[in-house]
Parts: structure tokens; C-alpha cells; sequence
């Protein structure tokens, strides 16, 4: 097939700019060259009316491939995007490495010929009003509409519509054929054009039990890190001097590091792999592994414990004679806190703020988990005129990593009826400002002005807060930018998914 003959130019020529996308989509159009097809390459979050964009990208192609990178968005704009896909008769294609979920996921299924990398994730759930952060039987009837005119099973719609809204369920080739999903998978390292060399039964007889001293050092991976660690050599011995790790650049000892703190905030630790690894492939000294694990991790101390599931993916070197990770992810798609009391339990849980902006956050202790929502949660303290009642969400990105690794960003909306206050809005930085200096908060590009004082930081006209809460029930990405006493700016990625049922709760309480 043309198209997949064409992937590797493609890939190639694009691997350095694709990046993890959280800002609006933007669609690049690179124009046929020769024999290759055209490209479209669309990053980033889906808005409402992007459909119109990718329909003007496409109106004068013909032979063309979509390359898709997205974490989703608007549910109605996936699917025309998708619909013209399909009625151009284009292939579409998540390269390795590239996550594209959600409504993303529904356009990638338009495609003619649907490609995915190795090590690519393609993830679908349920669809959910931005309100209540519930199943919305309307919008799933029309994904199951859309995905019927796609010719696609029965099966294939119960598959992609019945993981739960905070859930995320990532196909697996496995999964596509079982459910009636016609996909190709893409390997950077697979032949070109009809040209093989079959191997000779030595070298075939040694890459299968490389594949299968792979999988069987990932089951001790995860054995390791189950409470079966004693020291930092017996983790370091594990990476490679420099990691991909969960996307950025890291040297051995600062992965060190980082596992340290997590063992630190979750001493007691469990983590099962399903089954034996979805995929092993291996190339010489290097091989790469996907599948699912389980875990169970608490701390008694602090009273939270944390469930669920995720797809894992590594790519593991050999070429020191011992295997070495050299990438490392784990994409939750089922995760759950809970909180429970502990004798040893001596540490408070996050706290609200309690003066009104422009003064400074203060704290006071004694504050009750209502529910978690996501990455959002929901406390109450106090009662009668003292009760206060907030929500509050930690980003899931901090930039830049290296100067913001050990600071704590939070972002508060407190509802206090005794002070006649609703969804009062404050942002905890983490690190000094410089005083009334500005920042932004975009909300799926939407900009409103902020103004900050020591590490907080406020929505500058009060006026437009309650405008401000609405574009975050209905958004999917919050990006705070603000700058240091020294003037670097950062950046801090929140995700909005399922802040509408914190909202909710935390008016509930406080009414």
C-alpha cells in the first residue's frame, strides 16, 4: 500500500516537532512531495468549530495522510473532523509515542486506512455533560450514530462507549480485531517496500528469548518497586544514564530521585501486571514492551490510598549485556483515591484559602474530603457562618520541570455563604513573584488577566470570575502562565475534566 510504503518518510520528517499537545489545535498542512501523500497534522486540544478549520485545510487535498495528536476536546468536532476524514478518503495515523484520545480517538477512526505506531495510544470512553460529569446518553447516541455510518460492529461501539467518563480505555491491536476494528499497526523498524532478510533459525532462536528475557525483567520491575526496594542501587542498576521519562529528558539520578519522593508519599505498594506483556519487539540490543498493570498503593500516615489500572509502555537497551530502561510511561486509565483514618495518620490534608484576594493565602487545619473528582477534590471545614467549602486540583504539567520539580502549585475556588462568597478564585504558584506583576489563565485559549502577590495569584477584574468559572465547566485545559521575582515565566497545566461535579459538590455543602 502506497500510504504505509510513505509512513516512514513521514515519520521521520515530523518526529521532532510532535510534541505532547495541551493548548488549542492547530492544523499544518504539508503539501504532497513526489510519490508521498499529503500531510495534515493536527495537535493540539479540539475546540467547538475547529471542524470548519480541518474542513478549509482539507477542501483542495486528495491522496492524504491525518497525523493526529490530541488529548481530546470537543465530542461534536471530533466527529465531523472525522466525517470529512472519511468522506475524502483519507488514512489517518498516531505515530509512536503520540497519545490521541477522546475526541480525538473518534476522528483518527474516520480514517480509510487507520494507523497506529508500536507504542502509540489511542484511547476512547464515554461520553459526559460538562455539568455534572455524568454519562450523557445523547451524546453517546450520537457516537454510536457516527461510528454506525463508519460501518463499524456493534461490538466496536460498546468497546469505545462503555469505559466510564473518568476512565480511558487505549486500543490495543489485540482489542481491534476481537471488536471489529480494522487498524494497521506501523513499526519505524519494519522493512521497507517487499524487501525481508529472513533470519536463520540461530538468530531467530536468540531474538525470542531476548523478547522473553524482556518481559520477564518487566515483571520484576514491577516486582521492585512493590516494597522489594532496599536501596537506590537496586533501582539505579534499572535505567539507563539518560530516561525518556514520562516525556522529558532525565538524567539516571534525577529519575532516582523522583521515584524516591513517590516512595516517600506512598510507602506501602502493590503493583500486578494483568497479564504478560501486550507486545515485545525487539531490535537488536533494543527492545520495546507494552502492556497493563494494576496497582494498590497507600500511606498510613496521610490516610489516602490509591487504586487502578494503566497502560505501561518501555523501551528497555541491552547493550551494556544487562537491561536498562531508556523510556518510561504509565497512562492511567482507571484511578481512584480514597482517604481513611490511621492511628499513624499525622499529616493534614491540603488546605483552603481563607482571606479574600488581593491579601495573601492563609491556611487553618481541620478540613473533610467531600469527593474526589478526577484530578479535582472537594473539602469542607468549619460550620454554621465559619463553613467554607472549596475545590481544589493540582496541575498535571508544571514548566519549566527543572526550576519547578520541588514546588507545589494549587488552584482554589472557595464557596463561604457566612461571607456572602461564591467560587472566589485564588492560585497558590508555588514560588515569589514579583508583586501586581501580571500573568494569564487560558482556559482552551481563552485568556483572562491575572494579578499576583508573593506565590498567589487572582483573576485582575473580579467582574469577569463568574465568566472565568463557566469557560472552566466547559473547557478541558487550564494553562497558567506567571513570571518569578526574576522574571521567568512559567507554566501550569491543569486538567478540567470532571470540574464541574467538584464545583457542584462544593456549593452543595456550603448551602
Amino acid at each position: 500500500m502506497r500510504t504505509f510504503r510513505a509512513l516512514t518518510f513521514i515519520f521521520c520528517s515530523l518526529c521532532l516537532s510532535l510534541t505532547s499537545a495541551a493548548r488549542a489545535a492547530e492544523f499544518n498542512v504539508l503539501p504532497q512531495q513526489g510519490d508521498k501523500p499529503s500531510i495534515i497534522l493536527v495537535q493540539g486540544d479540539l475546540l467547538e468549530g475547529d471542524e470548519k478549520k480541518f474542513i478549509n485545510s482539507a477542501l483542495s487535498l486528495s491522496d492524504t495522510v491525518v497525523i493526529l495528536e490530541s488529548d481530546g476536546g470537543n465530542l461534536v468536532a471530533g466527529i465531523e473532523i472525522g466525517k470529512a476524514i472519511k468522506l475524502k478518503g483519507f488514512s489517518t495515523f498516531v505515530p509512536n509515542g503520540s497519545r490521541c484520545a477522546s475526541a480525538c480517538g473518534l476522528a483518527w477512526l474516520g480514517g480509510r486506512v487507520r494507523i497506529m505506531g508500536r507504542n502509540a495510544l489511542v484511547g476512547f470512553h464515554a461520553a459526559y455533560s460538562k455539568d455534572d460529569g455524568k454519562v450523557s446518553s445523547a451524546a453517546n447516541a450520537l457516537i454510536g450514530a457516527y461510528l454506525n455510518q463508519l460501518g463499524l460492529p456493534s461490538s466496536a461501539v460498546i468497546y469505545i462507549t462503555s469505559p466510564q467518563p473518568d476512565e480511558m480505555r487505549y486500543l490495543t491491536i489485540a482489542d481491534a480485531q476481537r471488536v471489529g476494528i480494522d487498524v494497521k499497526e506501523f513499526d519505524l523498524k519494519q522493512p521497507r517496500g517487499n524487501a525481508t532478510t529472513p533470519l536463520s533459525a540461530p538468530e531467530r532462536k536468540s531474538l525470542v528469548n531476548r523478547e522473553k528475557d524482556t518481559a520477564s525483567f518487566v515483571r520484576v520491575y514491577w516486582q521492585t518497586l512493590s516494597n522489594r526496594l532496599t536501596n537506590s542501587s537496586d533501582l539505579g542498576r534499572l535505567f539507563n544514564p539518560e530516561v525518556d521519562y514520562y516525556g522529558k529528558p532525565m538524567d539516571r539520578s534525577a529519575v532516582i530521585e523522583d521515584k524516591e519522593n513517590f516512595f516517600k508519599r506512598w510507602p506501602n505498594r502493590d503493583y500486578q501486571m494483568e497479564s504478560p506483556p501486550t507486545s515485545v519487539s525487539c531490535d537488536g540490543d533494543t527492545c520495546y514492551v507494552y502492556g497493563m498493570v494494576r496497582w494498590d498503593l497507600s500511606s498510613d500516615t496521610r490516610g489516602r490510598r490509591s487504586t487502578g489500572s494503566g497502560r505501561y509502555s518501555f523501551a528497555i537497551s541491552w547493550r551494556t549485556g544487562s537491561p536498562q530502561i531508556f523510556r518510561e510511561v504509565l497512562d492511567a486509565s482507571d484511578r481512584k483515591i480514597e482517604t481513611y483514618r490511621s492511628s499513624a495518620s499525622t499529616e493534614q490534608t491540603p488546605l483552603a484559602p481563607a482571606a479574600p484576594a488581593p491579601a495573601p493565602i492563609q491556611q487553618s487545619s481541620g478540613p473533610e474530603l467531600l469527593g474526589s473528582y478526577g484530578a479535582w477534590n472537594t473539602y469542607v471545614k468549619g460550620a454554621g457562618r465559619s463553613q467554607t467549602c472549596y475545590a481544589l486540583a493540582s496541575p498535571m504539567r508544571r514548566e519549566p520541570y527543572s526550576k519547578l520539580k520541588d514546588t507545589t502549585a494549587n488552584i482554589f475556588i472557595t464557596n463561604r455563604p457566612g461571607d456572602r462568597i461564591k467560587n472566589e478564585i485564588a492560585i497558590n504558584l508555588g514560588y515569589p513573584t514579583s508583586d501586581r506583576s501580571e500573568g494569564t489563565a487560558s482556559v482552551d485559549g481563552k485568556i483572562f488577566e491575572l494579578i499576583t502577590k508573593g506565590t498567589n495569584a487572582w483573576i485582575r477584574d473580579q467582574t469577569m470570575e463568574d465568566d472565568f468559572i463557566r469557560s472552566l465547566r466547559s473547557g478541558s485545559r487550564l494553562i497558567v502562565k506567571a513570571y518569578s521575582a526574576r522574571g521567568t515565566p512559567s507554566y501550569d497545566t491543569y486538567n478540567l475534566n470532571n470540574v464541574s461535579g467538584a464545583l457542584n459538590r462544593s456549593w452543595e455543602a456550603c448551602n
